[in-house]
């Protein structure tokens, strides 16, 4: 028996030529594209929801920081709008408001968890470097934001083991092997 599985970000909406609009997931499961669809974005959203959680749970336990009263800010480092605005939606699904390190001028920003995502890995630990460098955020509050696994050698060449880190190489990888594992099983 085949399985067919499919990769996918399965909330982009498609438009039809005669204007009908659906999502990726709706026209896989009508026209039976596959038998099982991995939702690419949400694994992600649900690996970074993770990392957060960790770290409000860090915060929480610690005497020395103060969670601001507008909640639980998440710093988004990057230059991409489209990624700011995609996270800023998914994660508030969770709890997490996402803002602009350049928002909270004036408010202390110490403790505050910061993904940092660049239009490449290079760029991603580039910026990581940069941050942490200039004292602007300690390594234990960044966590990188990486698609494939030479950001982790990048990020291994940093040398700051306490930066977090969410690869969706690695995320897809255990994810194809999960379902490997329950075929077979």
């Amino acid at each position: 028996h085949i399985l067919r599985v499919m990769l996918v970000n399965c909330s982009i909406s498609v438009q039809s030529g005669g204007g009908e609009v659906q999502t990726v997931r709706d026209i896989i499961e009508q026209l039976k594209l596959a038998d099982l669809i991995i939702d690419a974005e949400g694994a992600i959203a649900v690996a970074m929801k993770s990392w957060l959680d960790d770290q409000y749970k860090q915060l929480n336990r610690s005497k020395n920081i103060s969670i601001p009263e507008s909640g639980r800010l998440v710093i988004l480092e990057t230059n991409s709008v489209a990624w700011f605005q995609s996270l800023k939606e998914k994660l508030s699904k969770y709890g997490y408001n996402i803002v602009d390190r350049r928002n909270l001028q004036g408010e202390k920003i110490h403790g505050i968890p910061v993904l940092v995502y660049g239009r490449t890995s290079a760029d991603t630990v580039y910026t990581i470097r940069a941050l942490v460098d200039t004292g602007t955020f300690q390594p234990q509050q960044i966590c990188a934001l990486l698609s494939g696994y030479e950001g982790l050698e990048d990020l291994a060449a940093l040398e700051m083991p306490e930066v977090g880190r969410v690869c969706s190489s690695e995320i897809y990888d255990r994810a194809y092997e999960f379902v490997r594992k329950q075929a077979l099983s």
